[in-house]
């Protein structure tokens, strides 16, 4: 009967045994492939950062160049304003043809978007620490909302500014200024009276508030790429540079 007993006992230990081992296989099995995902998401993330790290300071280095613009092209608002304000110098044509053919320039921001669009669309974000996840849609919004604006501007140029300015200056004139800085005939401001001068004089208080607001979301837009590239270096131990 002890015999039994102990037999029985060896048995259920044995099979306690192989139960505990299978367990502890399985649960160290599991531990090392939630390691594995986990290394891999954070060599993912890694390599991701560097991506978007060079994308934003691709977005940098055009975005100095369009404060640069916005700078230049508020002073020439500022100027044209003034002239068409004054009564005095109000048929300073050649002046005001140059002057306008700027105010009708806008390079277009082409943003190095194409990384932070597949971690966007594609999913990968999850893969970034919340702090860098963060930034990097934050920058993306700023982003969005500047294009909204540049739209803005460029809808009260085609639909506005542009039509009125065919209308009073010598069409053949304005449309080489603008392509090369030079008259094809002798600048002339046709139709140009009081109402006319106004009404520009409206127009370009319209795209002075327009430039305005442009140069200080370029501003917030810098200000954004540097902290994004900032986190991102911090939490992937990235060299600064």
């Amino acid at each position: 009967m002890n015999n039994e007993k102990t037999s029985l006992k060896k048995i259920i230990s044995n099979h306690f045994f192989d139960f505990f081992m299978l367990f502890l296989a399985v649960s160290l099995g599991f531990l090392v492939d939630n390691y594995r995902d986990e290394q891999n998401s954070k060599s993912i993330a890694t390599e991701m950062a560097l991506d978007v790290i060079e994308d934003i300071k691709s977005d940098t280095a055009a975005i100095q160049d369009m404060l640069l613009h916005c700078e230049h092209k508020q002073h020439r608002l500022d100027t044209l304003f003034n002239l068409i304000n004054d009564d005095i110098t109000q048929f300073e044509d050649t002046v005001i043809y140059r002057l306008s053919a700027f105010v009708n320039k806008r390079p277009w921001f082409e943003r190095h978007g194409s990384t932070i669009y597949l971690l966007l669309n594609a999913g990968y974000l999850s893969s970034f620490s919340k702090d860098a996840s963060v930034c990097i849609t934050t920058y993306d919004l700023e982003c969005q909302k500047l294009f909204a604006l540049l739209e803005i501007e460029k809808s009260t140029l085609n639909n506005k500014v542009v039509p009125f300015l065919q209308q009073v200056f010598h069409t053949e004139n304005f449309v080489s200024i603008i392509h090369s800085n030079t008259f094809v005939c002798k600048p002339e401001l046709r139709n140009w009276n009081q109402d006319t001068r106004w009404l520009y004089h409206n127009y370009i208080t319209e795209m002075q508030i327009l430039n305005n607001n442009i140069l200080q979301y370029y501003q917030q837009l810098l200000a954004q790429a540097t902290l994004t590239i900032q986190i991102l270096q911090k939490e992937y131990m990235l060299e600064q540079g």
